[in-house]
């Protein structure tokens, strides 16, 4: 009986949502606003489920998007099957990229160890390594791509030092930022949008997905999407929504970091 409301309401409401975005009778300049919204609902139902036996679940659903007929694909990696393999993914579309580089973050501090996975971290590190390896190549060679990052705070004592890679990071970004001729900028703003996405050569996104659980504490990164626009219009609207919050940022300085 638990699971009857999912098959009377869930998968339905999918398949509509899926069945427009390939109706001819649909503007494709509405596609960006139905993706949004379909992805809106995930989130909201990854929040809402939570539960470990919730995943083969989350993934069926995922699985039923159909996209065909769009300039859309779209793929689910779901880290609960393979740890820190949205990561890895997305270290691989940075250490290709060649023009831009667009990084939303709604920063949560941590309320535990993020160390206890450890193919997670190792690959979390490495996508770390990455974002490094071209902030040097900004530096050393004046080439590679802009670099954009908004960091939303909704606490303005954040302590983003408690959280040793990211911190790291935005130290080696604002010492780029800080550089003459820079082709960097990290910034922070009010909390305006409760996502992270990141950009890449204004056509792929990278859209983590974060899950809460009753009996753990904080947010674990519970999958991600990986996009890929070939069209653009999906990321026009993310880069608007950008833009919009950009309006609002102020530049981040290593005071804003504060300690572990």
């Amino acid at each position: 009986m638990k699971s009857d409301w999912k098959k009377a309401v869930v998968f339905p409401l999918l398949s509509f949502i899926s069945g427009a975005l390939v109706s001819k009778a649909i503007d494709l300049a509405a596609v960006g606003e139905l993706l949004l919204a379909i992805v809106a609902f995930l989130i909201v139902l990854v929040v809402v489920l939570g539960a470990l036996h919730q995943r083969a679940l989350l993934t069926s659903i995922l699985e039923k998007i159909d996209y065909r007929g769009t300039d859309l694909s779209v793929d689910f990696v779901n880290e609960f099957v393979d740890k820190g393999k949205s990561y890895q993914i997305a270290a691989g579309l940075i250490k290709s990229s060649t023009q831009s580089l667009v990084f939303l973050d709604y920063w949560v501090a941590p309320r535990e160890v993020q160390g206890s996975a450890k193919p997670s971290e190792k690959r979390r590190s490495e996508y770390y390594m990455a974002l490094s390896a071209k902030l040097k190549s900004l530096r050393k060679n004046g080439n590679g791509p802009i670099f954009k990052r908004i960091v939303q705070m909704p606490n303005r004592e954040a302590q983003i030092g408690k959280e040793p890679l990211f911190c790291n990071h935005l130290r080696e970004c604002i010492n780029e930022h800080n550089s003459e001729a820079s082709t960097c900028f990290v910034k922070k703003a009010p909390l305006y949008y409760n996502l992270h996405f990141c950009i890449i050569d204004s056509r792929y996104v990278v859209w983590p997905i974060l899950a809460t659980h009753p009996t753990s504490k904080g947010l674990r990164r519970a999958g991600a999407l990986i996009i890929d626009d070939r069209g653009g219009r999906f990321v026009k609207h993310l880069n608007d929504i950008f833009n919009d919050i950009d309006k609002h940022s102020v530049k981040l300085n290593l005071e804003d970091l504060g300690s572990a």
